[in-house]
C-alpha cells in the first residue's frame, strides 16, 4: 500500500515536470598522455564516441598539461604533471576512468633495429617501471577509478615516406624512421606487439587496470583496397584481417593515417581512425564501464516484436513495417537488483538498421510490466494490447539515427517505484514514426550489443568518494627534487607528527630537525610528506633523486 501511494505521488510530480529532457554532463574519463592523447583531445574523440554509444550525458576531460604532443612516459613523473593529475582526480569525483596513452615515444625515440635482445629488454623494463609508477600514483590518489591503457595501432613509415620520393628525406617523419635504422613493417610491428603483450599481461594481473589489445584494428576496419606501394604489396578487403594482430607484414593502411594535405603522418591516425579505435574500446570495455551502479542485459528468450495484427517476430522492430505497426519487447532478469531506492534508470538499445527519414526526440512510449506481458514470458500476439503496469513517454538521447549507434532512453522517475527485485521485468517500446518508417534494434545474440537496463541508486554526495583526500593546509618545501636534506618553509614544532609515504602507501615516521628532514636514506622515487600539528594536516609531494 505504501509503495502504491509513493508511486502516485511521484507520478503526480512527474506530470508537472514532464517534457524536461535536459541532461547533465559529467566528466567521467580523464585523458592523459602523449601525441595520441593530444590528437584525441583535439578531435574530441571520446565525446563523439560516447554520444554514439548513448553516453551523451558523460564526457572526457583533458588539457594542454595532460595531453602533450611528443611526451614520453618520464615526462609525467615530474612534480608538475603529478600535481595536475592529482588535482583533476580530486576535483572531479565523478571520474570513472583514467585513459593513458604513453610508451610510444619511449620506443620510437630510443629503439634501433641493431639493439641486442638485452638492450631491448632494458628499454622495455625502464618504460614499464615508469608506467607502473604512474599507475600506482593514480591508484593511490583514487582507488575507485579504472585505469585504461590506450595502446597503439601499427605505424606506416615505409609506404608513406616512399610516396614522397624523390623528396622522401624532407618528410617530417623521415628522421624518426632513419634513427630507428629503417625498420621493416614486420620489425616495427613485432616491437609494438611485444610491448602490447607485456601491457596485456600487466593489466590482466590488476583488477583496476585494463587494456584492449588490437594493434591490427586499422587493417581490419579499412582494409588494403589499393595495392600496398612497397613490399609485400597486394590488397585485402575490409573486415578480413584477424584480430588482434592482423598481418604483421603490413602497416596500418595509409587511408587510416592523418593527412595534413601536404604530407601524410606515419604514426598518428586520422580523425576517423581514432574514432574507430575508441569505438572498439567502447565495444569491449567502456560501454559497460560507464554504466551506473548496476546494469542488466536483455533476456534472449523474452525479447522480440509484435504487430497490431498479432504477427510475432524474433527481431526487434519498432515502427511501421510492411504496413503493420510493431512494438519492441525487451526483458531483464533483475533478481540481483539490490533492495535499495533508485535515483534513475535508463534503457540502452542499439540501432541495427533504420528505414525512412524521421527524428526521435520524446516520441518513444515506454510501458513497463513487472512479470510478463500477455500469457507468458515469451513474445506472443496478446502482448501488443497489454497495457502493462505503467506507461509514459520517455526522454530519448542519441547522436544520430545511424546504424550501430545507440539510443539512451531515460525513464521518467514515475517508473522507479515499480522497479524492484523480480524474476523478470519487461519493457515495451512504441513510437509513431510514420508510414513505412521503422527501426530494427540489435538483440541479445552478442552481449556487447545487447539491450541494457541501467540503474543508479540513491547515494551520498559524490564528494564523499574523496572526503579523506583533501588537506587543510599547504606545505611548502625545497629543493624538489631532493638528494639529501629537504627544507620546510613552514615553521613547525619539533614535536609535530611527520610522516613520509611512498608510492605504494607504505609510510614511516621521520624526525623533524629545525624544519629540516634528512631523506638521504630513501630510495629514488616520489613520496608524500604529511605533517600534523594542532589538528591541521599539511601535505606536499616530492621526488627523491
Amino acid at each position: 500500500m505504501i509503495k502504491r501511494l509513493l508511486f502516485l505521488l511521484i507520478l503526480l510530480n512527474s506530470l508537472n515536470n514532464f517534457g524536461q529532457c535536459d541532461e547533465e554532463n559529467n566528466s567521467t574519463v580523464l585523458l592523459i598522455g602523449d601525441s595520441w592523447a593530444f590528437f584525441m583531445h583535439a578531435d574530441q574523440t571520446f565525446n563523439k564516441v560516447m554520444s554514439n554509444w548513448g553516453h551523451s550525458n558523460q564526457q572526457y576531460f583533458s588539457n594542454s598539461e595532460l595531453a602533450v604532443n611528443g611526451a614520453r612516459t618520464e615526462d609525467f613523473l615530474t612534480v608538475e604533471k603529478l600535481d595536475e593529475i592529482e588535482e583533476q582526480l580530486l576535483n572531479k569525483p565523478e571520474l570513472k576512468a583514467v585513459h593513458i596513452s604513453l610508451g610510444g615515444n619511449d620506443f620510437l625515440g630510443t629503439w634501433n633495429i641493431d639493439f641486442t635482445e638485452e638492450e631491448l629488454e632494458n628499454l622495455m623494463d625502464e618504460t614499464f617501471e615508469e608506467v607502473e609508477t604512474i599507475v600506482d600514483f593514480i591508484h593511490a590518489v583514487r582507488s575507485d577509478v579504472q585505469i585504461v591503457f590506450s595502446g597503439y595501432m601499427y605505424a606506416n613509415f615505409e609506404e608513406i615516406i616512399n610516396d614522397a620520393a624523390p623528396f622522401e628525406e624532407s618528410h617530417p617523419f623521415y628522421d624518426t624512421w632513419a634513427d630507428m635504422g629503417f625498420p621493416t613493417f614486420e620489425e616495427l610491428n613485432g616491437l609494438l606487439n611485444s610491448f602490447s603483450t607485456r601491457m596485456l599481461v600487466y593489466s590482466t594481473g590488476l583488477d583496476y587496470v585494463d587494456f584492449v589489445y588490437a594493434p591490427g584494428y586499422m587493417q581490419y576496419i579499412f582494409g588494403q583496397e589499393e595495392p600496398l606501394g612497397v613490399a609485400p604489396g597486394g590488397t585485402y578487403p575490409k573486415l578480413y584481417q584477424p584480430l588482434p594482430d592482423g598481418d604483421i607484414t603490413y602497416p596500418s593502411p595509409k587511408i587510416s593515417m592523418r593527412n595534413y594535405g601536404f604530407f601524410i603522418d606515419c604514426f598518428h591516425l586520422s580523425v576517423s581512425g581514432y574514432e574507430y579505435m575508441i569505438d572498439y574500446q567502447f565495444e569491449n570495455l567502456y560501454h559497460k564501464l560507464l554504466m551506473d551502479d548496476s546494469y542488466f542485459l536483455s533476456d534472449e528468450l523474452s525479447e522480440g516484436s509484435v504487430s497490431s495484427s498479432g504477427v510475432v517476430r524474433d527481431d526487434l522492430i519498432m515502427g511501421n513495417f510492411l504496413s503493420d505497426d510493431y512494438v519492441t519487447l525487451i526483458s531483464f532478469n533483475t533478481t540481483e537488483l539490490p533492495d535499495t531506492n533508485l535515483q534513475s534508470a535508463s534503457l540502452f538499445v542499439r540501432l541495427d538498421s533504420v528505414n525512412g527519414e524521421f527524428t526521435i526526440d520524446d516520441d518513444i512510449e515506454v510501458t513497463i510490466k513487472i512479470g510478463n506481458f500477455g500469457i507468458d514470458e515469451g513474445v506472443d500476439s496478446d502482448d501488443f494490447e497489454d497495457s502493462g503496469d505503467y506507461s509514459s513517454l520517455a526522454c530519448v538521447f542519441n547522436a544520430s539515427l545511424d546504424s550501430a549507434n545507440w539510443l539512451r532512453i531515460d525513464l521518467d522517475e514515475s517508473f522507479l517505484p515499480l522497479i524492484e527485485t523480480s524474476d523478470i521485468i519487461q519493457f515495451k517500446l512504441d513510437a509513431n514514426l510514420g508510414a513505412g518508417n521503422f527501426i530494427r534494434f540489435t538483440g541479445s545474440e552478442n552481449p556487447k550489443f545487447s539491450p541494457v537496463f541501467n540503474v543508479n541508486y540513491v547515494q551520498p554526495d559524490l564528494s564523499s568518494k574523496t572526503e579523506n583526500l583533501p588537506y587543510l593546509e599547504e606545505l611548502k618545501i625545497f629543493p624538489n627534487p631532493v638528494n639529501d636534506i629537504l627544507y620546510l618553509k613552514n615553521h613547525f614544532k619539533e614535536s609535530s607528527s611527520v610522516m613520509i609515504c611512498d608510492i605504494n602507501g607504505k609510510c614511516q615516521e621521520i624526525k623533524l630537525d629545525n624544519n629540516r628532514l634528512d631523506v638521504s636514506i630513501l630510495s629514488s622515487g616520489w613520496y608524500i610528506l604529511k605533517v600534523v600539528e594542532d589538528g591541521k594536516i599539511y601535505r606536499a609531494k616530492f621526488i627523491k633523486e
